[in-house]
C-alpha cells in the first residue's frame, strides 16, 4: 500500500490497541515500538518491537537508564509478582539531591518533584510481574487487551 521502508515506528502505550499494532505491522512491515511515561518524561517504559514486544495489555519494560518500581502507600517498593501488589509507578532518582536528567526544568517544582524518598512519582497506577513487565493497575497480567 505504501512504498516506504521504515526502520522504526513509535506509538503511545495508551493508544496502542492490538488491531492498530497489527495494521501498522502489515502496512509498514515493522513492529511498532510502544512507549509510555509522563508529560515530563514521555519515554520511561515501553517495548522494542524488533527485540521484545509487549505482551497484550502490558505497558512494557523500563527503558535503559531508568529504574522504575511500583511503590505502596508507605512509598516502599512492592514485591514484584505478588497478586494485588499494585501502587504508583515511580522513577528512582540518581541521588536525593539531583534532578533526573530526563526531566524538564519546568517540572522540578511540580507535583512530580522528589519527596525525599529517592523516588519520583509518575501518577501512573500499576503493578509489575516477576519479569519486571509493567501492567496498568486495572489490567490483570493474564487478561487480553480489549480493543
Amino acid at each position: 500500500e505504501f512504498d516506504i521502508a521504515l526502520r522504526t515506528l513509535t506509538t503511545p502505550a495508551d493508544r496502542s490497541d492490538e488491531s492498530s499494532l497489527a495494521w501498522a505491522q502489515r502496512t509498514f512491515r515493522t513492529t511498532p515500538n510502544v512507549v509510555g511515561g509522563t508529560e515530563e518524561i514521555p519515554y520511561l517504559f515501553g517495548s522494542c518491537g524488533s527485540l521484545r514486544a509487549n505482551p497484550p495489555g502490558a505497558l512494557g519494560y523500563a527503558f535503559p537508564g531508568h529504574t522504575l518500581a511500583v511503590l505502596d502507600s508507605q512509598r516502599q517498593p512492592c514485591t514484584n509478582g505478588i497478586s494485588g501488589a499494585s501502587g504508583e509507578l515511580s522513577l528512582q532518582e540518581h541521588d536525593a539531591d539531583s534532578v533526573h536528567p530526563g526531566l524538564s526544568v519546568a517540572c522540578h517544582n511540580r507535583r512530580h518533584a522528589n519527596d525525599g524518598s529517592g523516588w519520583r512519582p509518575t501518577g501512573i497506577r500499576a503493578h509489575m510481574d516477576d519479569e519486571r513487565i509493567i501492567w496498568p493497575e486495572s489490567t490483570p497480567s493474564t487478561a487480553p487487551r480489549s480493543p
